[in-house]
């Protein structure tokens, strides 16, 4: 838990001064190609999180290997957490960061499951009712569960809407079955 309110501290910092500079979209898309780097390639992590380099021995292979791709204030930031021995957070500042991004930009996510493939028309038309619903621009992720039987189940910020067929008949089956 401690860890995620220190990537928030750091998430935060990052966000005000990339506000501030009125660069924001720039260093979101860097910490998005950061946060990918980190997930994709396991050398860098281990490198990172090894305790047999020191953080000076790090900056240095960073600040070689990073700076024709990320920008002196990403580089920077990279160097302060080093820094401060909090490179083992850097994938969770990256999320932290994406998620002030996306309350800034009045964006939300949302996973839907159905039982079936559905059309892109269909997906979009799920977007524009969450839209409309919850006055936010939406990116749905959509996945097939041939369990639920039909209907739609869809999740968003941690609430879940459970229209599906399945849930429908074990609430059926249970009424029956509390008659009794």
């Amino acid at each position: 838990m401690r860890s995620v309110g220190l990537a928030r501290r750091y998430a935060r910092a990052l966000f005000e001064l990339a506000t501030e500079k009125n660069i924001l979209d720039a260093v979101a898309g860097e910490m998005n190609a950061l946060h990918s780097m980190l997930e994709s390639d396991e050398e860098l992590r281990h490198f990172l999180q090894s305790p047999e380099q020191g953080a000076n021995q790090k900056i240095a292979v960073l600040k070689s290997g990073l700076q024709d791709r990320f920008s002196p204030l990403i580089i920077h930031f990279l160097m302060v957490v080093l820094h401060k021995g909090r490179q083992n957070i850097l994938t969770d500042i990256a999320e932290e960061f994406t998620r002030l991004c996306d309350r800034h930009y009045n964006r939300m996510h949302a996973s839907a499951v159905t039982a079936h493939a559905v059309s892109k028309k269909d997906l979009a038309d799920i977007q524009s009712i969450l839209a409309r619903k919850f006055e936010a621009e939406f990116e749905v992720d959509h996945r097939v569960d041939p369990e639920i039987l039909g209907g739609i189940i869809v999740q968003v910020e941690g609430k879940v809407f459970d229209g599906s067929l399945k849930s429908q008949l074990d609430r059926l089956k249970n009424t029956l079955l509390s008659s009794n």
